[in-house]
């Protein structure tokens, strides 16, 4: 036979329960903090020009390492640049930060008991000139993203990829809140000319969602290694009165941005379409 607990127990519990958790976060501290960059291009004597500034850089990588036990923790930053880490053990930390284009940078930061430890940083690209130097521009002032839209029937999301010097696919896709797909395949792909089709729009509605989620309006309008005949990509999007086009020359893609470019290809089923039966692929990026 089961009893029913009497409401003096229960009560008792609920104040255990709320006890435990308020101790467990007065005993343990917070990282957090904001991520923003600039391009190494535009930096002489200290000094910043505006078209240098990026204000959030989305998808960083942010991993704390504990000093003492080695134990690792990894955040992400939203698509405002900013990332929280919570109920960390006071202790020292060596705190990291990873994303394409920048150069990665690493710090100390210590946790205290009931706080909150700040750990924004600004990041980089490379200061060597070389393939992999970045030059980043077109950066915008104010962030657009996180709030998604209720009506997405009125997206349209355009990916474009240009020639290099050599064998590189050469078309371009425009995907349409209502299901609609144009291809148009230029060169070194199976298919040549124009192709219109369908695909669900649910699908598409999907694919806006992830743009969204993944900061793509707080990317930078354009980012381009120091070098010729490589090929190019350029994406678009276009919902109700927000629009914004990235483009990236070399393998200088912003963290997301790749993974984005190749979700709009899977949503539009272009595989077969740009498959080459000469067996020509999308130039690999150099180590």
């Amino acid at each position: 036979m089961v009893r029913a607990s009497s409401p003096g127990k229960r009560l008792c519990m609920l104040l255990w329960i709320v006890f435990s958790s308020c101790t467990s976060r007065i005993g343990t501290g917070v990282i957090e903090g904001h991520v923003s960059g600039a391009s190494e291009l535009f930096l002489g004597k200290g000094s910043l020009s505006p078209e240098s500034k990026i204000s959030a850089i989305p998808n960083v990588k942010v991993s704390i390492k504990s000093a003492s036990t080695g134990a690792v923790q990894t955040s992400q930053t939203d698509f405002r640049g900013n990332f929280k880490l919570e109920r960390i053990p006071p202790g020292s930390y060596e705190i990291s930060f990873a994303a394409a284009p920048f150069e990665p940078q690493a710090h100390r930061v210590d946790v205290r008991p009931g706080e909150s430890s700040d750990a924004s940083v600004r990041m980089l690209t490379s200061r060597d000139v070389g393939q992999d130097m970045v030059f980043i521009s077109g950066c915008p002032a104010r962030l657009t993203g996180g709030v998604i839209p209720s009506d997405l029937s009125s997206v349209e999301i355009q990916l474009r990829r240009t020639g290099c010097y050599g064998s590189c696919p050469v078309y371009s896709v425009h995907l349409y809140g209502d299901g609609r797909v144009e291809y148009r395949g230029d060169l070194y792909v199976s298919a040549l000319g124009i192709r219109k089709y369908r695909v669900a729009p649910s699908t598409v509605a999907g694919l806006t969602r992830r743009f969204f989620e993944k900061g793509f309006f707080s990317f930078c309008a354009s980012y381009r290694q120091p070098a010729t005949d490589l090929p190019a990509v350029e994406t678009s999007v276009k919902l109700a009165d927000v629009t914004a086009s990235v483009f990236v020359y070399g393998h200088a893609a912003p963290e997301g941005l790749e993974e984005l470019d190749a979700q709009v290809e899977s949503v539009a089923q272009i595989g077969e379409l740009v498959t080459s039966s000469l067996g020509l692929e999308w130039p690999s990026k150099q180590p």
